[in-house]
């Protein structure tokens, strides 16, 4: 090894070196590097906060979902669907702030004038300052809503017309009447021109006294040695069985909700457009 060290170095040549700009060199980078990392230290920014930490908490969750603070006056203004969904219109209506928490910011927006708002409190003087943001929040969800409802009502609407095309036109189901209440005549001595439909529910329950087979047994009979070209009723009467299953009582009570908000929603359009009058109007006397 050491041989290896002299035929490496034993030949060396002569260089000439700068010692105290080398110094000057790397002191100054070290001092510069000291410099930088002093400069890091954190600067801590203070803010307005007034709200409580329950009402900031919910009002940071919401915002993570919502367009920023910057951006979120225009999206409501334009009905921007967008950026702001349906969700997005609920989460809104709850961040809107109440009286107090409206008139706590604009005190400490006075009282602080160099200070910035915190976050959450930004946004929540953002919405404030939006004219009639409750009645516009109102009328889009209703916007988005009334689509759904109509939707849902109109099907149960159809299927209940169809249904009434369906009895209307049925012949399968006029010759079962007309059975029944040639039978019923018969077996009662009477001649009337019809009965309650109420009546169909009871005949599953009529028997013959020999045989002890249901009046409908007998119906089918009847109907197949003598009108066998007729089809299959369960399958003639589809749109009936279908509404059989809904609630038409809950159809009723969607159009009254609907009625309802239709009016509700007439109300915040027309303070929307008193406002916008009134603000039009102050334009004008200024010029």
């Amino acid at each position: 090894p050491k041989t290896r060290i002299r035929l490496l170095y034993g030949r060396r040549a002569d260089v000439k070196i700068d010692y105290d700009n080398l110094t000057l060199l790397f002191t100054k980078k070290k001092l510069e590097t000291k410099k930088s990392v002093d400069s890091e230290k954190p600067v801590h920014m203070k803010y307005i906060t007034v709200l409580s930490g329950n009402r900031s908490k919910e009002v940071g969750i919401a915002m993570s979902k919502l367009p920023a603070s910057r951006h979120i006056k225009q999206a409501i203004l334009n009905l921007d669907m967008a950026h702001i969904t349906r969700e997005s219109i609920s989460s809104l209506m709850k961040l809107i702030p109440s009286d107090e928490e409206k008139n706590q910011i604009t005190e400490a927006k006075l009282a602080n004038p160099n200070i910035p708002l915190g976050r959450e409190e930004d946004y929540v003087y953002t919405l404030s300052i939006i004219p009639n943001i409750r009645s516009r929040l109102n009328i889009w969800a209703f916007m988005i809503d009334f689509d759904t409802m109509e939707d849902e009502v109109a099907d149960y609407l159809m299927d209940l017309k169809e249904c009434c095309n369906e009895l209307r036109n049925c012949k399968t189901l006029h010759l079962i009447l007309s059975y029944l209440l040639d039978i019923g005549n018969f077996l009662r001595q009477e001649s009337s021109d019809g009965f309650d439909m109420s009546f169909l529910s009871k005949v599953a329950d009529i028997k013959d006294t020999v045989k002890k087979q249901t009046l409908i047994h007998h119906i089918a009979c009847m109907m197949h040695d003598n009108h066998p070209e007729q089809g299959d009723l369960h399958r003639e009467i589809g749109h009936t069985h279908r509404i059989g299953r809904i609630s038409y009582e809950e159809v009723e009570q969607t159009l009254d909700k609907m009625d309802e908000l239709c009016d509700k929603r007439w109300d915040d359009l027309r303070t929307i457009s008193k406002h916008a009058s009134s603000m039009n109007d102050d334009i004008m006397q200024r010029r």
